[in-house]
């Protein structure tokens, strides 16, 4: 953005763009894969610096590290894919891709194009919270990564042990297990809808099982959250 040399977003652009071109190389490019390595990406393209050599530090060993210019950043509040059809096909197979909250701390939820949807629960306001609850775990566990706040730039420094660690229960290591498993059931209902046409009936219970298994995901790993 801004006046060429002047602006900001030069090195996260660069790191975006390896990411996209291996993408295509290898003919892998798909929400998930941007996801999940380009909105996640914990590479610095000016510096060289990769981010996952902290995995072999054991879990609980606080390590503070530098995070500036990397794709994700501390005002990132989501991620948005929207993945549109070809001329001629149903626009009710649009999929909008939606990682709510801080994308390291967050899952990717899918939601389609159809007005007589109901949206997943864990997407729309919450009364109690006044959020949407993935919204508001995400940014709970936010404070966990964040959590040197000591000062005007502290906002530069995460605790890189509680995304990566030896023990393998940092966030990137453990959201994907359940992360996976969404992607490959709505790529499953997506190539159905696509041949058949939507079903709201299914999309619906889609939604509730995906409501399901978010809910029970964060209760289960991270009880700090004291989700009822």
């Amino acid at each position: 953005t801004g006046k060429m040399g002047k602006g900001g977003g030069y090195i996260r652009y660069v790191t975006a763009n390896k990411v996209f071109d291996d993408a295509v190389k290898n003919n892998n490019l798909s929400a998930k894969t941007i996801i999940q390595k380009g909105s996640r990406n914990m590479t610095h393209s000016l510096t060289e610096d990769d981010l996952w050599v902290y995995d072999n530090l054991p879990a609980n060993t606080n390590k503070y590290v530098p995070f500036i210019d990397y794709i994700p950043r501390s005002g990132s509040s989501s991620s948005v894919i929207v993945e549109g059809v070809n001329k001629g096909e149903n626009a009710e197979n649009t999929v909008m891709w939606t990682v709510l909250g801080f994308p390291l701390t967050s899952v990717t939820i899918p939601v389609w194009l159809h007005s007589n949807m109901q949206l997943p629960k864990v997407l729309t306001y919450d009364e109690a919270l006044k959020d949407a609850p993935l919204c508001h775990y995400a940014l709970e566990l936010k404070k966990e990564v964040y959590s040197y706040n000591w000062g005007a730039s502290s906002k530069n420094y995460i605790n890189i042990n509680v995304l990566l660690n030896a023990d393998k229960t940092g966030f990137l290591q453990v959201f994907p297990t359940l992360e996976n498993e969404i992607f490959s059931y709505a790529f499953n209902k997506k190539s159905d809808w696509e041949k058949n046409g939507l079903k709201v009936k299914e999309l619906n219970d889609f939604y509730r099982w995906i409501d399901k298994k978010v809910i029970a995901f964060y209760r289960e790993n991270y009880p700090q959250l004291n989700i009822e």
